[in-house]
């Protein structure tokens, strides 16, 4: 630790605390137990997520409790960022809580939602932390989905809204949006490696690897599912790559159809993962989940091997991720009256 600087010591102590304080899987079992939602959140009062959900009014809703687990998760990365002398790389993904509202927001708009429908699904408390609601709220207030994608070009992720547009007029396939954005927020993340040190950034690699990799080969399977052309995909793909060879993504992308992508995906260090399912859309859902069982344990790494890094600050950021996930997809569940062994079936543990 001789080599650590005395500014990150703080945020490093506080990784450990909270990963000590992450629900173990007794507690998740208890909750996807829960009866009722009004069951769920008496149970989610004995946890950390105590303050955040005795804040939602009832009749509690699975959508405002996801809202509640969100401001939970912006508060804890915002709370080990803003103590690091150089925190470019953690403000970049701190970005994720932005674009998670401009996604809603863009769809909404691609589907005509008024303002007063958008606007309850939207919480602008990460926003708030750093002082960025303007963009947020310009982008809702914004009378069609061609505004709010002009003022999206404004932010610091670089929001191809022409093509974006271009595709979705086309296929008329909403989650382009989720894609696009989610390309504009990684490359946003690459270039900040940039502004960190060759040594953070190489701790950090295999984190970041497994986002950017899962996204682009995620990307060229809907793709093939949604029926783009190989330029439409090529489009969205982000270089640098890492764990799969540029000429993979290639030829993956060249193939006819998913199940001949697939045979370019059995050549990369992600062989291990791919499902076994006759149906494309389930293949693409198990492959989303397996990337995210893939990135717990990504997540865990650093607090084995690197212990006093960066890597350990972004790691205890993405476990806490992965945890918000779970109790939503738990919150859902309850309020779907689905049986408890089903809903723990959907986690990522």
């Amino acid at each position: 630790m001789n080599d650590v600087s005395a500014d990150i010591i703080y945020s490093l102590v506080k990784s450990y605390a909270i990963k000590g304080a992450l629900l173990p899987i007794q507690t998740i079992e208890n909750l996807a137990e829960s009866k009722d939602m009004e069951d769920l959140v008496s149970r989610l009062r004995g946890t950390i997520y105590s303050e955040n959900v005795s804040k939602v009014q009832k009749p509690y809703e699975a959508d405002r409790l996801e809202l509640a687990f969100r401001q939970h998760l912006a508060f804890v990365h915002y709370s080990l960022m803003k103590e690091l002398p150089a925190p470019e790389l953690l403000f970049a993904y701190y970005t994720k809580y932005i674009a998670w509202n401009l996604k809603t927001i863009l769809k909404g708009k691609a589907l005509g939602k008024e303002y007063e429908e958008l606007s309850r699904y939207i919480d602008l408390y990460a926003e708030e932390l750093i002082g960025r609601r303007d963009l947020v709220v310009r982008a809702l207030a914004s009378k069609d989905l061609i505004e709010a994608t002009d003022i999206l070009r404004e932010s610091e992720l670089e929001f191809e809204a022409e093509s974006a547009l271009n595709i979705f007029n086309e296929k008329g396939e909403i989650q382009i949006f989720d894609i696009y954005v989610d390309k504009a927020l990684y490359e946003f993340i690459l270039a900040s490696l940039k502004k960190i040190s060759k040594a953070d950034a190489k701790k950090c690699r295999s984190i970041i690897a497994i986002d950017v990799d899962s996204y682009n080969i995620l990307t060229v399977f809907r793709s093939k599912l949604w029926g783009l052309t190989q330029s439409q995909t090529r489009e969205l793909i982000i270089k640098p790559t890492f764990d799969v060879k540029e000429d993979i993504i290639d030829l993956m992308i060249d193939s006819e159809s998913i199940v001949d992508a697939t045979v370019y995906l059995e050549e990369t260090a992600y062989r291990s993962i791919i499902p076994i399912t006759a149906s494309e859309k389930e293949f693409i859902t198990r492959l989303e989940d397996a990337f995210e069982r893939l990135r717990r344990k990504k997540a865990l790494s650093p607090f084995i091997w690197d212990i006093f890094s960066l890597s350990t600050i972004l790691g205890i950021i993405k476990l806490k991720e992965i945890e918000v996930r779970n109790l939503s997809a738990i919150a859902f569940g309850v309020e779907q009256g689905a049986e408890p062994q089903n809903i723990l079936r959907k986690l990522i543990l």
